[in-house]
C-alpha cells in the first residue's frame, strides 16, 4: 500500500543544503507573491482547487506543491511523472490512492513533471480528476505548459511559477552561507549566481559542492566544467570529437533536454559563427523528435552529430 505523507518533516536533519533550507511554511517561500495570497486562501479555507503550477526547472514548483499540502489537513501522494508516467501507474497508484478510505477527509495528489506524461496517460487521468472530485485534488507541476492536453487545462487553475530576481536569489544564498558558517566573497557568491540562475536549485547545490573546510572555493573553470550546458557549447566551440561529448552527455546521466536545446539555441552565436541558420534548423528538428521518442539522450547526440557535421563542413 502506498505511504501516505501525513507527517512534517520538519524536525529531521538533513545534511544536504537544498533540502536543509527548502522553505517548509508559505512565509519562507521566495518570490510569486501572487501565488502566495492565493495560497494562503486556500490553506484558510483549508481546501483547493486543482491547479498546475508551471515554469523552468529549480523555481520552487514542488516546494510550493508540498508546502501546500503540508499546510493543509489531508493524505496527500507523490507521483515523479517523469520516472512513473505510464497508464498502470495512473490505474494502480493515483486511482487507487483516489477511490481508499483516508484519514483525512481531503486527499491531494502532486503530479511533479507532469509534462512528461503521454498524452494517453494524461486522458486517463482527466477521468480520474472528474470521477473522485468531491473528495480529491491534484497538483500538477510542469516545466513546459504547452505539453499538456487542453481537457487538463480545462480542468485546473493555472500559475507560472517565476524565479525570484537574482537579487532575491543572491540574498537566499548568502544566508544559506552565513548559517552554514562558510566564507565568501561577494565576487565568488556574483559568479554562481549569474552562472546558474533562474536555476535557484543548482545555485545552492553549486555552492555546497564548492564550500571545502568553511571556505567558498571556486574558479571560472570548476563553474564551466559543472555547468553542462557551458560545458557542451565549449566543447562545440572548440569542435570537440563526438567520442568524448558522447562520454560527457552520457555521464550526466540526463533524462531531459529541453533546457540543453533552449540554451544551445540562445547561444548559437558563440560556437557556430557564419552557420547559425543551419545549426537552428537541426536544433528545431531535434526538438519536434525529442517530444516523441523514449530515449531523448539518442536524439540529442545524433542531434550533436549534425551540428558537428555542420561546424566542420
Amino acid at each position: 500500500m502506498e505511504e501516505l505523507t501525513i507527517t512534517s518533516n520538519r524536525d529531521r536533519k538533513h545534511h544536504i543544503w537544498v533540502e536543509k533550507y527548502r522553505p517548509k511554511v508559505l512565509s519562507e517561500y521566495i518570490g510569486n507573491e501572487s501565488i502566495k495570497e492565493t495560497f494562503q486562501k486556500y490553506i484558510d479555507q483549508q481546501d483547493l482547487n486543482n491547479i498546475l503550477l508551471y515554469g523552468p526547472p529549480g523555481t520552487g514548483k514542488t516546494t510550493a506543491a508540498k508546502i501546500l499540502t503540508k499546510s493543509i489537513k489531508c493524505d496527500s501522494i507523490y507521483i515523479n511523472a517523469s520516472d512513473e508516467r505510464t497508464l498502470e501507474v495512473v490505474r494502480d497508484k493515483i486511482t487507487s490512492f483516489a477511490s481508499s478510505c483516508g484519514f483525512n477527509s481531503l486527499k491531494v495528489i502532486i503530479c511533479d513533471e507532469f509534462d512528461g506524461f503521454p498524452a494517453m496517460s494524461q486522458r486517463t487521468l482527466r477521468g480520474t480528476i472528474e470521477t473522485y472530485s468531491l473528495h480529491t485534488r491534484f497538483i500538477l507541476t510542469a516545466n513546459y505548459h504547452e505539453r499538456i492536453i487542453d481537457p487538463i487545462l480545462s480542468r485546473v487553475q493555472s500559475f507560472e511559477v517565476k524565479p525570484p530576481n537574482k537579487k532575491e536569489a543572491a540574498k537566499h544564498l548568502v544566508d544559506i552561507l552565513k548559517a552554514e558558517n562558510i566564507t565568501f566573497t561577494n565576487e565568488n557568491m556574483a559568479m554562481i549566481v549569474n552562472t546558474y540562475y533562474p536555476d535557484i536549485r543548482k545555485i545552492i547545490q553549486f555552492a555546497q559542492q564548492s564550500s571545502i573546510n568553511g571556505t567558498l572555493t571556486i574558479a571560472k573553470s570548476n563553474l564551466i566544467e559543472h555547468d553542462i550546458r557551458n560545458k557542451i557549447v565549449e566543447m562545440l566551440k572548440v569542435r570537440s570529437p563526438f567520442l568524448e561529448i558522447r562520454k560527457f552527455v552520457m555521464d550526466q546521466g540526463l533524462k531531459r533536454f529541453e533546457e540543453i536545446y533552449q540554451y544551445l539555441y540562445e547561444n548559437v552565436d558563440t560556437y557556430a559563427e557564419g552557420k547559425q541558420s543551419s545549426v537552428i534548423l537541426k536544433l528545431a528538428e531535434s526538438i519536434v523528435s525529442d517530444s516523441m521518442v523514449a530515449n531523448k539522450e539518442i536524439t540529442f547526440l545524433a542531434c550533436i552529430i549534425e551540428i558537428l557535421k555542420t561546424l566542420k563542413s
